[in-house]
């Protein structure tokens, strides 16, 4: 096949290797070769072929299994009737994306042959019959709890991570934040972005609820700076060299900069406020005794 591809693209293909090569096409190396390939053979043939050996099945364009559980729906507005009615369902045996007038796609755990997993909650999951089911946390209404559920359920051999370095890193972000506060809706937004605007190796050590000025929002400690974010946006970033003085008031913070000092008040938990400082203090000293 090859040295035939070869002569009808014009390239020239020595004799000693054509020759060497047609007598390596044994019977015992093309059945050898065939053995090899049969578990996964896919054949295209017309429709009205006489029936392929037993070992060989009609290859399905639709999902052969029916998925029993919880119905997650897609976020957004759904103005179709078809739209409204697709949803994601995922129970004990599997997951399936189901809309009305499509095949939709199905996936049972048992037969999940590589579980795709992102940083960002995504997965994506494929099965024996080369169907694929993928899910998108933030696009799906109570996504995270979807994404639980896969988790559980994956066996872990088939699990196939897809940025391992950034997958690490945000693990180790999300304890912290877990570590030092507490989730609400004040803060989502603050929490949901933090990752983001960290550098690749730059590492979050502390953090907790603050206000500064008018603004409620988070002030986190990283490796190499000071950080106070207002929904998804850094309102205040005071860099480690930056830093001159820091004072505690009782549950405010005040540090001082060449050209300012910054107060940041109303810090939660109660009694974190010493415990903030001495990081500030502790990264701006390490930061100072660093060579030029």
């Amino acid at each position: 096949m090859h040295h035939a591809a070869s002569e009808l693209l014009g390239d020239t293909v020595p004799a000693d290797e054509y020759d060497s090569e047609y007598a390596a096409l044994t019977p015992d190396a093309v059945a050898a070769a065939f053995a090899a390939v049969y578990p996964s053979l896919l054949m295209v043939v017309p429709p009205d072929l006489s029936p392929p050996p037993r070992e060989l099945v009609p290859y399905p364009l639709a999902p052969t299994v029916t998925v029993e559980g919880r119905s997650f729906r897609p976020r957004g507005v759904r103005l179709s009737r078809t739209a409204r009615k697709t949803n994601y369902v995922a129970g004990e045996a599997g997951v399936a994306l189901v809309s009305p007038g499509s095949p939709g796609t199905a996936v049972l755990f048992s037969e999940c042959t590589a579980a795709l997993r992102w940083p960002d909650g995504s997965r994506g999951l494929w099965s024996a019959d080369g169907f694929y089911v993928e899910v998108t946390p933030a696009e799906i209404v109570r996504g995270s709890e979807l994404v639980e559920l896969l988790d559980e359920r994956v066996p872990p051999e088939v699990v196939v991570r897809m940025e391992p370095e950034e997958e690490d890193r945000l693990a180790a972000t999300t304890a912290v934040i877990d570590s030092n506060v507490k989730r609400r809706w004040l803060n989502r937004d603050e929490l949901a972005a933090l990752d983001s605007l960290l550098a690749p190796d730059e590492k979050l050590r502390t953090l907790a609820d603050a206000s500064l000025g008018w603004k409620l929002g988070i002030l986190a400690v990283t490796d190499r700076r000071v950080l106070f974010l207002s929904f998804d946006e850094v309102k205040l970033e005071l860099r480690a060299e930056d830093i001159v003085d820091v004072s505690v008031q009782s549950n405010a913070i005040e540090v001082t900069t060449p050209d300012a000092v910054h107060k940041l008040t109303d810090i939660k938990p109660d009694g974190r406020s010493e415990e903030l400082a001495d990081e500030i203090r502790t990264l701006s000293a390490r930061r100072s005794e660093e060579p030029a």
